[in-house]
């Protein structure tokens, strides 16, 4: 799930869905509506009318900034646990930036049930994100009880932040 203003077509997406495809993974990267303010209501009406398979034990589904938040919120409402939920510079408040004030305006996030909507969760952070700092990634893994990894110097894991993100390598390892 891409993030604020992105689209399936930006950063690393499009590479990861067709080395996963050349794996045999059912892929479907969204364009998420109403990307430049995004709200998690809306993303969760769209995806549920829209995607092509069941979100069940096998699907694991990944989020890039405020696609991971639009993703925590997906996994809270589902009726049953997604194999894995990947966070990649997620956060767990609006930043203080006008675009996501709205996920949070909108959305009460219950972290306990954003758990135990997934059998395992990733939350994957730089140190030197220009965006979202350090803390949030420290918060989501006690929250969710996750796996954190750190990676250095990757800034936002976006191309206008580190031009190497248009594949991923690294995540697509982790898969």
């Amino acid at each position: 799930m891409h993030g604020t203003g992105g689209n399936s077509r930006g950063e690393w997406f499009p590479w990861l869905k067709t080395e996963l495809e050349r794996k045999g993974s059912w892929v479907w990267a969204p364009d998420l509506p109403g990307a430049q303010e995004p709200d998690i209501n809306t993303y969760n009406d769209f995806i549920f009318e829209n995607c092509p398979f069941n979100l069940d034990g096998e699907t694991i589904i990944i989020g890039h900034s405020s696609g991971a938040v639009a993703a925590f919120g997906l996994v809270q409402v589902l009726h049953g646990p997604v194999e894995r939920l990947i966070s990649v510079a997620g956060f767990v408040d609006d930043l203080n930036y006008d675009p996501v004030k709205k996920m949070f305006a909108t959305w009460n996030f219950d972290w306990e049930k954003v758990r135990l909507g997934s059998r395992r969760i990733t939350i994957i952070y730089s140190d030197d994100d220009p965006f979202v700092p350090k803390k949030h990634a420290v918060k989501l893994q006690n929250l969710l009880k996750a796996k954190s990894i750190m990676m250095p110097g990757q800034k936002h894991f976006s191309v206008s932040t580190f031009p190497k993100y248009t594949k991923f390598p690294e995540l697509l390892k982790l898969i």
